[in-house]
């Protein structure tokens, strides 16, 4: 044992290598791992109607997954430190293709709130597992790939998007269609999953030899940054179709399309994210990006038909595209903590904001209209702007000494 832990102290980046294969099976994950979730979100509004709720009710029913996350992400950090990355991919991975079908099944509101949290106490570990994964994958690797990665995942959310509105077309209902999604994916879901190498932790040169338990304002502004634009992404996922249907009367079907183009935009932005990062500062990157929603916000809740509407929502998809993967990609360098905790912490600020907001914006809805409750998004976006010049490239880093 101890000449393993000597040979371990020993391992540089230059030692170990990530691959093609590795670049593949980490992008099939990002992009299976989301189908569900994205299957979900265009039948929100006949859920809405089938149970009879009105905008804070489903607002309440839609802090479940939030809960169920905060929960998840208590023990997350800690358990990839303890058993690896990659067994707790795997288990929550599967948890979470057998919790999400049920959801549609809820008879109440408060059904709907507890199989919302229980999907989302899954989301949480997977999400946190599988980017903790990407990261090393990147570092060891000879390029950049987390905004890619991400784009992955967008794809994926795009793709259960359509499926299920095309579901919704052929009149099959929402039971049925996250049951079919998950029956037929999560075989290929698992095979990606276990393809993955465990690849050893990293840490900054930075890193001090009793690291703190407590993250610092490094870590803890690129997570405001990051928590501001996944808030407004949530709001967009899970109210695009409900403000279609509410404030210019779109059929079910065509109140599905506002969310694909937010989704589609979202993923566009994703895949030349990298490009970005390669050529332009970090800084005015993420500054360019968050005015773009800004402007995009503008359009949407002033918009006076459809097309200005869809407009709006392709401009926010591209603004709040990189958020998440430039913030992954910062917070893991930051000095102090295991690449785990930092990114576990920003996962949990920025998973709170996508699944808190919705239920935020319905409350604000509820008293003053989808127009005016959507406008509150400005505020997340606002501090993100703020919180960019924070955003610094991470120091180099080497393989984490035990």
């Amino acid at each position: 044992m101890r000449g393993f832990r000597h040979a371990l102290r020993r391992i540089t980046m230059t030692d170990i290598q990530s691959g093609p294969k590795d670049r593949f099976f980490i992008r099939a994950v990002f992009f299976v791992q989301p189908l569900l979730l994205g299957a979900w979100f265009p039948r929100i509004a006949e859920l809405q109607q089938k149970l009879d709720l009105g905008p804070a009710d489903l607002s309440w029913a839609l802090i479940g997954m939030p809960i169920g996350l905060l929960i998840s992400l208590i023990f997350a950090g800690r358990l990839a430190d303890r058993v690896g990355a990659k067994p707790l991919l795997l288990v929550s991975l599967l948890g979470f293709f057998v919790a999400m079908p049920f959801v549609p099944t809820a008879q109440s509101q408060w059904g709907l709130f507890y199989f919302l949290m229980m999907g989302g106490v899954f989301m949480a570990a997977v999400e946190l597992a599988m980017n903790v994964m990407a990261d090393r994958i990147e570092r060891y690797g000879d390029r950049l790939i987390m905004a890619g990665c991400h784009g992955f995942w967008s794809l994926g959310v795009l793709a259960g998007g359509a499926v299920s509105t095309i579901f919704a077309h052929q009149g099959i209902g929402p039971f049925a269609s996250l049951l079919t999604i998950a029956l037929v994916m999560v075989v290929p879901a698992l095979y990606a999953a276990t393809g993955l190498r465990e690849l050893p932790a990293i840490e900054t040169k930075a890193k001090t030899r009793h690291p703190s338990t407590r993250p610092g304002w490094p870590v803890f502004a690129v997570c405001l940054f990051t928590g501001g634009i996944a808030l407004a992404e949530g709001a967009m996922a899970d109210w695009a179709a409900v403000y279609l249907t509410d404030v210019f009367n779109a059929s079910p079907a065509a109140a599905g399309s506002g969310y694909l183009i937010f989704a589609f935009a979202i993923a566009f932005g994703r895949f030349n994210g990298d490009w970005i990062r390669q050529r332009f500062d970090t800084v005015r990157a993420a500054r360019l990006f968050v005015l773009t929603a800004l402007i995009g916000l503008a359009l949407l809740v002033f918009a006076g038909n459809r097309s200005v509407a869809s407009l709006g929502f392709g401009l926010v998809g591209l603004g709040l595209s990189s958020g998440f993967p430039l913030g992954v990609s910062v917070v893991s360098g930051r000095p102090g903590r295991s690449s785990a905790a930092n990114v576990g912490l920003l996962s949990q600020i920025a998973l709170a904001g996508f699944l808190i907001s919705p239920p935020l914006i319905g409350l604000v809805a509820e008293s003053h209209g989808l127009r005016v409750g959507l406008a509150t998004v400005a505020i997340a976006l606002c501090i993100s702007l703020v919180m960019t010049r924070e955003l610094r490239d991470r120091p180099a880093q080497t393989a984490l000494k035990t």
